[in-house]
Parts: structure tokens; sequence; C-alpha cells
């Protein structure tokens, strides 16, 4: 799944006092995954570095000594409704609970609309979760819920509902 060599550079223990930028070349990349790619710290896990192109090269900044390589990301990122089904009655509900999630480059933005209206929603990083708290905008009858994730290389996921207060 890499596209370029796996790059050591010193020893990941090794503090780095500041950021350093890292370039590598791609090998092997196909054209039309070329703006899914990203520089990948590799340890237990993929750790995402991001990364902008010039010509053949991958830059970006890193903050750790380690192992780096160039990987793409072509999941979309995953949207599970918590306490909202197609149709339910939400009249008795304070709120609208969505987990949002990226396994690789993270979410990068999202957009929430109630009947193409735009809807704030409160977001939790560390629960990986959107609140919207029912207010005013969630009048009485059906309305529709409209949510569009994006990650970092700007693959996209949608999630409708329409919901009864």
């Amino acid at each position: 799944g890499f596209f370029a060599p796996v790059h050591k550079i010193h020893k990941p223990e090794k503090p780095l006092q500041d950021w350093c930028e890292i370039s590598i070349k791609a090998e092997d990349l196909p054209e039309r995954l070329k703006n899914k790619a990203l520089i990948v710290g590799i340890n237990e896990n993929l750790i995402p570095a991001g990364g902008e192109w010039s010509e053949d090269f991958l830059t970006t900044k890193i903050r750790d000594f380690g192992d780096y390589s160039i990987t793409v990301d072509t999941v979309l990122p995953d949207i599970k409704a918590l306490n909202v089904t197609a149709n339910k009655n939400i009249s008795k509900q304070k709120s609208i609970k969505i987990k949002i999630e990226d396994k690789l480059s993270g979410i990068s933005n999202y957009q929430a609309t109630l009947n193409g209206k735009w809807l704030l929603m409160e977001w939790d990083p560390k629960n990986d979760l959107l609140i919207y708290w029912i207010d005013e905008m969630m009048t009485p009858g059906k309305n529709h819920f409209h949510l569009e994730v994006r990650d970092a290389v700007g693959n996209e996921s949608n999630y409708e509902v329409d919901l009864i207060r």
C-alpha cells in the first residue's frame, strides 16, 4: 500500500525540537490517485502527515523522527447516526447526535443543513461526535436533515434523513 520506499529518519525515540520539512518522491503512483496521496508516519498504525505536491515529490512538515512513506486514502469518511432514523418522531429529543470518523487522512470539514438552511452543530473531537441541540430551526412536522463530511484528501460522504417533530 505504499508508493515510495520507507524512509527511516533517525530514531523514533529521539526528540525533535522543532518542525522539519521532508519530501518523498512517489513511485508507481497512478495519476488518478495523486490527489488522494499523503505522507504517513509508520509505527503500529499509520499517522497522517499530509503533503503538498511539487512535481513528483510530496512535501510536508513533521514533528517526530521515525519511518515515513507515501500512501493513498480512497476510503470515504464514516457517518453513523446515533439517535435518529428515517421518519423518526423526535419531538421528545433534545439533540441529534452523529458520529463522524475518518481512518486515515482525518476529517477536514463538515456542513449540515436543516430544511435547506445552514445548521450549527457542536463538534466534540474527542468523541468524533457532532451534536445539534434542537431549537426553533426544527419546525413542527416533517424536517429534512442533510450532512456532508469531507476528509483531508477530498473523499466525501453524505447522510440524509427526514425527521418528524
